[in-house]
């Protein structure tokens, strides 16, 4: 089940959580960006409707279609990756039963 795509991506600096951008710097001073979630204490909800309660758990099977230069990380191990087209689909193992402020994913 797919639940959605995310439409906005906003600035580390400028939101507390939901999925954000930020930067970091190599060695060389060359700049990088990285997208991840910051879901908790209650900011799933602004990344797509859920019900983000602590005392609500469930299991998550989580696929991401990313730039095939990108690595994916979530909570758990990649099952699988497929390249296509200059992108790739990762898809992660199952998780545990979490709560969805656990959720978790990177894109760096």
């Amino acid at each position: 089940m797919c639940i959605g795509e995310i439409n906005e991506i906003v600035d580390l600096a400028k939101q507390e959580g939901g999925f954000l951008k930020s930067e970091y710097q190599l060695k060389d001073k060359e700049k990088k960006y990285f997208y991840g979630s910051r879901f908790e204490p209650s900011y799933a909800r602004k990344v797509f409707p859920c019900f983000d309660v602590p005392s609500l758990k469930a299991r998550f099977n989580i696929q991401l279609t990313i730039p095939e230069s990108y690595t994916a990380l979530s909570n758990t191990p990649v099952a699988s990756a497929v390249p296509q087209n200059g992108f790739q689909t990762v898809s992660f193992e199952t998780t545990p039963v979490i709560s969805l402020l656990l959720y978790a994913r990177y894109y760096i």
